[in-house]
């Protein structure tokens, strides 16, 4: 995290600072939604979402130390890569010659230890509980699930 700006502390709560960011805010009252905490002062981006760059501004609301809509903290992500993501291909999921991104028994591997975790979720709630019974369902989803590909990696293997 890279502080950008913090209004001074020496100013009148009425007064604007003329080295301050645009608050850039959003008419309807969108916010961006990032927040951070400095030194024990939390702080919450008030930008219209989806900004384009990186820096993060939070102005003040009524009662605030410093003007409404005046910005009193602003800060940059550390690990923020301006490049943009890659064009996904218009010719399908699949291009000849790409592969998969995962394979079967990776997502199989996968589907097996979500359901060992939600049925080890289970055990931590008084059984019959709401959470009890939300996290066996999950358990029971992801074991219909590996079971669906296991007989999916049956039939890959039976054909080859």
């Amino acid at each position: 995290m890279d502080t950008t700006y913090r209004r001074p502390d020496n100013l009148d709560p009425n007064t604007l600072d003329p080295a301050a960011p645009v608050a850039d805010l959003d008419p309807s009252g969108s916010t961006c939604g990032a927040d951070i905490d400095d030194m024990g002062e939390p702080w919450f981006c008030t930008r219209r979402p989806a900004h384009t760059d990186n820096e993060h501004r939070a102005a003040f609301d009524r009662g605030g130390a410093g003007p409404v809509g005046a910005v009193g903290y602003a800060w940059r992500d550390e690990f923020y890569d301006p490049t943009p993501a890659p064009a996904p291909s218009r010719s399908g999921l699949r291009d000849v010659g790409t592969r998969a991104p995962f394979t079967l028994a990776q997502t199989l591997t996968w589907t097996e230890l979500r359901a060992e975790g939600a049925r080890a979720a289970a055990e931590h709630w008084v059984y019959g509980s709401r959470k009890h019974t939300q996290h066996t369902r999950e358990a029971d989803r992801f074991d219909a699930i590996a079971a669906e590909l296991h007989r999916l990696q049956d039939l890959d293997t039976t054909a080859g």
